[in-house]
């Protein structure tokens, strides 16, 4: 059980750390990418362009957060095996 809690431990970390990151670069990109072509503002369907904006940004933070997941999900996984203990060998013969 104990193996378990800190495999959940790393992937919720991984998710968090990986939705945050996400959240905050597309904070900055996605307006860039959603911005009307040459300054015209008044000529978009604003309504569409927000939904699409806000959609791309749920888009790409869902993405990082199972992104991030995965990446957890595969350090913990690493961190278990190497932190299994190797069963000790037979204890040496004592010259009487």
């Amino acid at each position: 059980m104990n193996a378990f809690r800190k495999l959940l431990l790393w992937v919720t970390t991984g998710g968090l750390v990986g939705g945050l990151g996400t959240s905050l670069a597309a904070e900055y990109l996605v307006p860039k990418f959603n911005a009307p072509i040459s300054g015209v503002y008044a000529q978009c369907d604003c309504a569409s362009v927000t939904l699409g904006t806000a959609g791309s940004m749920f888009h790409w933070t869902l993405i990082g957060t199972l992104v991030g997941s995965a990446v957890g999900l595969v350090l913990g996984v690493l961190g278990a095996m190497a932190s299994e203990k190797k069963p000790a060998g037979p204890p040496p013969v004592s010259a009487k």
